[in-house]
């Protein structure tokens, strides 16, 4: 069962924000944040999805901006 409880309260409340975008379905939770989910072992903060299908770089910081502050720490092909 997924516990919600072991992501710290911005990182959670960030992922609530992100489940109500229609964007995001396209995209899936993958990283240590989904294993910590799941197995409920550690706490973990950062948020890594993928994604099979194609997306502009472009427009989905757009998107991102829009949700709140953003901050890309790697701009690279098919990776923000």
């Amino acid at each position: 069962m997924i516990n919600f409880d072991w992501l710290p309260e911005k990182t959670r409340l960030l992922l609530e924000k992100l489940s109500r975008c229609s964007f995001i379905a396209d995209f899936y939770l993958a990283g240590g944040t989904a294993v910590a989910l799941f197995l409920n072992h550690r706490r973990s903060d950062d948020l890594d999805f993928f994604s099979e299908k194609e997306f502009s770089q472009t427009l989905l910081v757009k998107k991102l901006k829009e949700i709140g502050k953003f901050e890309g720490l790697k701009n690279a092909e098919n990776t923000i």
